[in-house]
Parts: C-alpha cells; structure tokens; sequence
C-alpha cells in the first residue's frame, strides 16, 4: 500500500470517528454504527442539522417532529397516492435540493459545501447538459424559475444569499441578500397567477417575496394540517398553476403535502414511500426531495386536474428521477 492510499484511508477513518463521536458522546454508552443516509435520520432525532450542526429547536419545529401524529394522519387521513409513468437515470451524487422546468428544459439545484451546482438535465434520460459551480462557501438550496425575467433563482443554506442566472448561459445577473425565520433558504417557487414567490426556511412557515429583484417580503403563512397542526422543516416547493395549490417535501418524510397558498392549510398528503422504498435504498441515498411541474409553460392548462397531477420527483443521492401522476384517493 503506498504512502499516499495509506493517508486516505487514516482520513476515511479519522472522518468515520469523528462522525462517530458527533452523535454518540451526548449519549454516552450507546453505539452507532450507520451509513451516511442512517445517520441523517439520528441525526434528526437528536435535533441536529444534514451537515451535523446542531441547532435548537423552535415550538413549530418541536410540534412537526411528533412522529406518532404525523404516522397517524398519514394512516387514517392520507387522501393521495401516486402513479408511475416512468424511470428516468438520475446522477447519484447530485444532492438534489431543487427541481424547475422551462419551455421543456428540467434545471436541478444541488447542495453540498463545494460541490453545489446549477444544472441543466437532460430529462429523457438524466444526462447534465451543462452546470455551473457554485463558490465552496455556499451550500445551494432550492431553486425557481422566473418567467418575467427569463432568470433562475436559488437560494443557498445558512449564508442568507440568494442569486439570479441567465437560463441559457447560467452567467451570475444578481445576487441579493434575505433573512427568514431561521435565517435559512430551503424551498422557492413561482406562482404564475398570483406573480409572487413562496419560500422555506426548514420551519413551518411560508414566506412570501415579490418576484422582481431584491425580493422583499410581502407576508408570511403557517403550513398547518387540521390533524397535526403546523408542520415544520417544509422543503422543496412547487407551484402547481392546474391547481393553484403548492407541492411541497417534508424533510425526511416519505411523502408530498399539497398546500393552500391563500392560507398555508395542508388540503393533501399524498403517500410515496413505495416510490423507492427506504428498505431497498443504497447505504448513501438521501431522503425524498426535489418537485417539477411536468408540463411546458405554455401547455400548463391543456390537462384536467381532476385526473391527477403530473409531476418529477426524485431524492437527494438518489440513482433515478421518476415521472409520476398524484392522484386523489376516491372518498
């Protein structure tokens, strides 16, 4: 073994360990032994953030981490399940924090502290047409695509920076400075009827933004469940225009609430944990994240709602992107 493989693999250990310690030392005695996508799901449960910070807690965070009511709605309330219509190659590295489309061309927002990425893929088959690298500073959040300027918006993680591009040339226009309740991007999408942005900030509020630069805030909503109550760590969002309601993730939550942008109530919870089921899962992937409208601009009301809506989903390090149709369970 050479001098240099020698060093990485002390590295590769040295950097299990200190993973290790993370999130055995506040519990002294316990033994984890758990791959990358197992120690995100403790580190939830132990209030700790994807890149292993911890942070504290808010009354919103604490009323959506009660599991048991949340399994609950899910059990006697879950109205929505899904349709497959299609799997499509997804790159298994990209940390997918944000699906949009436009005119036919699917943009992905990748996160990770250097490896952060606009893309531009190729949605018959995954492939990436072309990205641009964000600075190793930013983590990258979810991204939007804005029609009456022809841009792409993302936000990024904790530096409370957002930035515009050219659609076409991924050439950086603006970049604009936001706070949110936790003073972290997550979520953003366009709604084309109202011309406003909705944003995430991993709480369970909703803000909403002016969609022209600098993106002042207009207000604020809570997402809340009749059952539940307000939902926090709300994820990656998409507009809906056939229905006027918002698609949004939960982080590691197997499933897609469908919202009321008037009010922020929940009207749906649509079920797609056999989608690609966490017991057949690879070690690395991630949870469920990244939402797109299917349909072009200009066809977005050339299907009936009523027979479900269509939709790309995939997760962050997941191998595949799936086409799929939500559909209402008959009541």
């Amino acid at each position: 073994m050479t001098v240099v493989n020698s060093l990485k693999h002390v590295r590769m250990i040295f950097a299990a360990f200190s993973f290790y310690f993370l999130l055995v030392l506040p519990n002294a005695g316990i033994l984890i032994l758990c791959g990358p996508s197992k120690s995100h799901a403790v580190a939830e449960e132990m209030n700790i953030s994807p890149n292993g910070e911890a942070h504290a807690a808010t009354s919103d965070q604490e009323k959506g981490r009660k599991q048991g009511k949340f399994r609950k709605r899910r059990r006697e309330f879950l109205n929505g399940q899904y349709e497959l219509i299609k799997v499509i190659p997804h790159d298994s590295t990209a940390f997918t924090q944000g699906l949009t489309l436009h005119h036919g061309k699917l943009y992905e927002s990748t996160g990770m502290y250097g490896e952060s990425q606009v893309r531009q893929l190729d949605r018959s088959n995954g492939n990436v047409i072309q990205s641009y690298d964000l600075p190793s500073k930013y983590f990258g959040e979810g991204m939007a695509y804005l029609p009456p300027t022809d841009t792409l918006v993302q936000l990024t993680w904790k530096r409370r920076m957002g930035f515009v591009y050219n659609t076409s040339t991924f050439d950086l226009l603006e970049s604009f400075e936001y706070e949110t309740t936790t003073n972290e991007g997550w979520g953003i999408t366009y709604d084309t009827k109202k011309d406003v942005l909705y944003v995430s900030d991993g709480s369970s509020t909703l803000h909403v933004w002016e969609s022209k630069y600098p993106f002042k805030e207009i207000k604020t909503m809570t997402v809340s469940d009749e059952e539940i109550g307000p939902i926090s760590q709300i994820n990656e969002l998409e507009y809906i225009p056939q229905t006027n309601t918002i698609l949004a993730n939960v982080w590691y939550k197997n499933a897609i609430l469908e919202i009321d942008p008037l009010d922020g109530n929940v009207m749906n919870i649509y079920d797609l944990t056999e989608l690609y089921p966490p017991r057949n899962r690879s070690m690395n992937a991630d949870c469920l994240n990244g939402i797109s409208v299917v349909t072009d601009d200009d066809k977005k009301d050339t299907f009936d709602a009523d027979d479900g809506i269509e939709v790309y989903v995939t997760g962050k390090l997941w191998p595949n992107m799936y086409h799929i149709k939500l559909v209402k369970d008959d009541e």
